[in-house]
């Protein structure tokens, strides 16, 4: 019998297998254990049901100093002030993330490089699946850190910090403002000593110059993570007064796009 014969006597008698990358086969695209970073508009957004936020400075966490820095206790009274919400400050994370609204990770990578274990990244990507916002941010000395950018892979993120930023005590004014939100009512902010970002799949929110420094992602069904290169905009230190950088963090954490327009605090200062 011609070779030519024996393929089409197979597939008439059996069947035979086909060459995988062939003609006609069935390419299902990812599954559902992929963590690609691409954000599905289509999904409904999810809001979280929890009272609480947590600030998260270990993993390498900064220090606060006594001028402010790295310390969040005027923002945490101004929270608790205007919308009844309680701050924990925590250098672990407990098992229950359910009274969690939003998630700050403070400067990961910060003080001393940390890899975050695969159970921890999968107990945040179950909190982020119902609605938590997971924000990271951190600032110049931690631009270029690991661990916040295997955090970001490990939520199923596509955002990066880039390694760059701006000089010490530079200040970058920022009027590049996408609608969103997280910047509902934000016509400027001002950020010192930020890190770079790419925004990979997700979408840019502040951009200084050709640089962007607030980006957002939903990997999924669920909540967004949220990636900032600056914390001081948020912390005692004095930045938190500057344009509508008060306004930012009230957004972070409303979510809810339900809120009042103008914010708890107003368009400037706490």
């Amino acid at each position: 019998m011609s070779p030519s014969w024996l393929p089409l006597l197979c597939l008439m008698l059996v069947g035979c297998p086909t060459d995988p990358d062939g003609p006609g086969q069935d390419d299902t695209g990812p599954t559902a254990d992929d963590t690609g970073g691409d954000t599905d508009d289509t999904l409904p957004p999810v809001y979280p049901d929890g009272q609480r936020i947590l600030l998260y400075h270990g993993h390498g966490g900064p220090d606060e100093d006594e001028s402010g820095w790295g310390r969040f206790d005027l923002v945490d009274q101004h929270w608790k002030d205007a919308y009844g919400w309680n701050t924990d400050y925590r250098t672990s994370i407990a098992e229950d993330l359910s009274d969690y609204r939003a998630i700050f990770f403070v400067g990961p990578g910060y003080t001393a490089e940390a890899s975050f274990d695969p159970a921890l990244l999968e107990r945040l990507r179950a909190a982020l699946g119902t609605g938590t916002r997971m924000i990271v941010v951190t600032e110049k000395d931690g631009c270029a850190s690991y661990a916040p950018n295997e955090l970001l892979e490990g939520l199923g993120s596509t955002m990066r910090f880039s390694g760059g930023g701006l000089g010490d005590y530079q200040v970058a004014e920022i009027e590049l403002i996408s609608p969103h939100q997280i910047t509902a009512g934000v016509t400027a902010l001002r950020f010192r000593d930020a890190c770079y970002l790419d925004v990979g799949d997700g979408d840019y929110l502040a951009r200084y110059n050709d640089e962007f420094m607030v980006g957002v992602d939903r990997p999924g069904a669920g909540g967004e993570v949220v990636l900032i290169g600056d914390f001081e905009f948020m912390d005692d230190s004095g930045p938190s007064e500057w344009a509508n950088n008060a306004l930012l963090a009230d957004r972070l954490v409303e979510i809810d796009p339900g809120f009042a327009t103008d914010g708890a605090s107003g368009a400037t200062g706490l």
